[in-house]
């Protein structure tokens, strides 16, 4: 008796020849329908291009574009790029495991593009302090040491 429950186990696990040949058929009868109107295909690719577009942005996703924008706009605005740095530096919990290197790792590269953006922008001392002590939680030593130096013949 246990042999046939398990010879009807086994019919039901794997599947026959006659199965798979049918899966097959659905499969390229798919394949071989021609499209009735290419208009339509291009119209839903269209389509889902514009939802992509509509899809609402959190608020915080909002400041961060419009902070984007004005600094495209206006590459010396300190300000804009400490809002920046700050809406950033939002998205990671201090308290979490790792935070405070995340959070350094964040500052040096919204601080860089900072720095980079416009030839003013390395004269910031506030820009550049905050660059220098995001750098204290990363670099070593002698990293550190050549962007003090660099912070100074900026100055």
């Amino acid at each position: 008796m246990p042999q046939k429950p398990v010879k009807a186990l086994e019919a039901h696990a794997k599947p026959t020849r006659q199965d798979d040949q049918s899966y097959r058929e659905i499969e390229l009868s798919k394949q071989r329908e021609p499209e009735t109107d290419d208009s339509s295909s291009s119209d839903e690719s269209a389509s889902s291009d514009d939802d992509s577009d509509t899809t609402p942005l959190t608020s915080l996703q909002a400041t961060l574009k419009a902070l984007e924008d004005r600094l495209a706009a206006k590459p010396d605005d300190i300000s804009a790029w400490l809002s920046l740095l700050s809406h950033t530096l939002t998205t990671v919990p201090i308290g979490t495991k790792n935070a405070s290197k995340a959070r350094a790792e964040i500052t040096i590269s919204v601080l860089s593009r900072a720095l980079a953006a416009h030839p003013s922008n390395t004269r910031s001392t506030i820009l550049r302090l905050k660059y220098m002590k995001a750098g204290e939680e990363l670099w070593h030593e002698s990293k550190l040491n050549a962007e003090w130096d660099e912070a100074v013949q900026d100055q």
